[in-house]
């Protein structure tokens, strides 16, 4: 049995280092501070820097011709400051301060509506904004139909308005209760929808790599990353990664669905397993499906 593990990875490795090409096309948009698609457009308008180190940016979504529901994920947005350091964003949304996963708005036709991201404990040194990264924004018909998206949007170089900065601050309540535990707390939750496909990296283990599986498991980290043209949020890791053999391995795509327990590895001969996933919090601990399926 175990001779038939390392043969099927083995070739499960091989087709990983040389399917590149075959790969799904990365749908990720960038902007200086305006992003359009599906009559819709995300524009960053300001950022602000207050006494207490939290820095609060303000994006307008403006909706054309018909009415929609806009989708902004929180997990995964993070505002860098002029030092190049990246803070994870802990509220915002459309209206009064949340904490919430996801922030929703159904949008009336011909309107805007603004969306506030905040980030505490930015470094003392820091004197403005650099960029506001989105994992995802995403437009769906008024009956949750999907219109588009786009994913790891960079906002970059903002202006910075002080005066609008401080009142925002000083009226948005949640932030005197951001701590450092708070924010670790928001760290170790879920950093990708459960109900839905996601893309995550997976490291090209080799045969020798691959019968750690049944023994350790895989791990699904909050760890933004990129490979093969592609982008994410999370990756999945052997949870005795830092402890295997050193050689060269690289992050490829896969999708995974959170709450089917599958993980689709959509590469030619890759092999199917079950593997026990350990992801953020308790609720999604199980043994998932791996596969060279393709998601549904």
């Amino acid at each position: 049995m175990q001779k038939t593990l390392t043969v099927s990875l083995l070739v499960a490795a091989c087709f990983l280092l040389a399917c590149s090409a075959t790969s799904p096309p990365a749908f990720a948009g960038t902007s200086k501070l305006e992003q359009s698609f599906n009559d819709t457009t995300f524009e960053l308008l300001s950022c602000m820097l207050g006494a207490d180190r939290t820095a609060t940016c303000k994006m307008k979504v403006r909706n054309q011709y018909t009415d929609k529901r806009i989708e902004v994920t929180r997990a995964g947005i993070s505002i860098q400051d002029d030092l190049g350091n990246e803070y994870p964003v802990t509220s915002g949304g459309f209206g009064d301060p949340s904490t919430a996963p996801k922030w929703n708005q159904v949008a009336v036709a011909d309107s805007d509506y603004v969306v506030y991201v905040s980030a505490a404990n930015v470094s003392s040194k820091a004197s403005s904004v650099r960029a506001v990264v989105f994992p995802r924004l995403l437009v769906r018909s008024m009956q949750g139909q999907a219109l588009g998206y786009r994913d790891r949007v960079v906002f970059s170089h903002p202006p910075m308005d002080e005066t609008e900065k401080a009142v925002a601050v000083e009226s948005a309540p949640v932030h005197e209760t951001l701590t450092e535990t708070s924010t670790t707390e928001a760290d170790e939750k879920m950093p990708i929808a459960v109900d839905e496909w996601q893309l995550v990296g997976l490291w090209s283990y080799d045969a020798v790599d691959g019968q750690q599986i049944p023994s350790q498991g895989y791990v699904l980290l909050p760890k933004p990353g990129a490979g093969v043209g592609q982008a994410w949020l999370a990756r999945l890791e052997l949870k005795n990664h830092d402890q295997l053999p050193e050689r060269q391995r690289a992050l490829w795509p896969v999708m995974i669905h959170i709450e089917r327990r599958t993980v689709c590895a959509d590469y030619p001969g890759y092999p199917n397993y079950k593997v026990f996933i350990d992801a953020p919090g308790i609720d999604n601990d199980a043994i998932y499906n791996v596969s060279a399926c393709k998601p549904d």
